[in-house]
């Protein structure tokens, strides 16, 4: 199901995974990305209709996020990105006290790509952004996506920024400080218009977050 449309970018969104995980699909005539591979590969196969992925790119590293991540590797032979500081996670999930782990750790897969903050992952007309937001993780990231005039457009914020809340600060590796100060400088100076898609419920914007999340009010851009 679309969520949105920026310029010729069409973004699906699939809720997938034990714990209703969002991954996103982005599509373009030159173009596709996959964003959390969180569950359920046959729906996210059945979604891609055919296409081959040019990047799977992972916010984070915990098991809700990546455990379709080996089984979509293997059937389309796409580059895996994601933050260099949550790669031996990624790789090595069984060492992850994430909260997947309660359902046993999905299988461990190469990261192809180690990111950083200002690297870009560009697919054809794709083009994201690398916003280095940790404290949900520390490799936590989100990814953001411009129109075609070159303005912010969508925010994917993992599970750093939900729709009136923030993520879990408790696990293994987490970070209230960190998710704080990535929110405050990373997150809130964005356009009030940037939508906000997150790592698990509804979307939301930058200005609705301003209004309503405490962490967001107060900083102006």
């Amino acid at each position: 199901m679309a969520v949105t449309q920026v310029g010729t970018i069409a973004i699906d969104r699939l809720v997938v995974g034990m714990i209703d995980t969002n991954c996103y699909i982005l599509t373009s005539a030159s173009g596709c990305v996959v964003i959390d591979p969180g569950g359920d590969f046959p729906v996210i196969l059945e979604q891609l209709a055919g296409r081959t992925p040019d990047a799977i790119v992972l916010t984070h590293r915990h098991p809700d996020h990546i455990d379709a991540l080996a089984a979509l590797k293997k059937a389309t032979g796409a580059p895996v990105y994601a933050h260099e500081l949550d790669v031996e996670g990624i790789e090595h999930p069984e060492t992850d006290h994430g909260p997947g782990s309660v359902f046993g750790a999905p299988e461990g897969t190469k990261v192809d790509v180690h990111l950083h903050d200002g690297d870009a992952v560009v697919a054809g007309d794709i083009a994201l952004s690398v916003l280095f937001t940790p404290g949900h993780t520390p490799g936590g990231i989100s990814l953001l996506l411009s129109d075609p005039a070159g303005e912010p457009a969508v925010l994917f914020s993992g599970d750093t920024l939900f729709a009136g809340g923030i993520g879990r600060t408790d696990l293994e590796g987490g970070s209230y400080q960190q998710i704080v100060d990535s929110i405050r400088t990373k997150l809130a100076p964005l356009p009030d218009r940037v939508r906000v898609l997150p790592g698990h419920g509804p979307g939301s914007t930058v200005a609705a977050e301003r209004r309503a999340n405490p962490l967001m009010s107060g900083v102006r851009r």
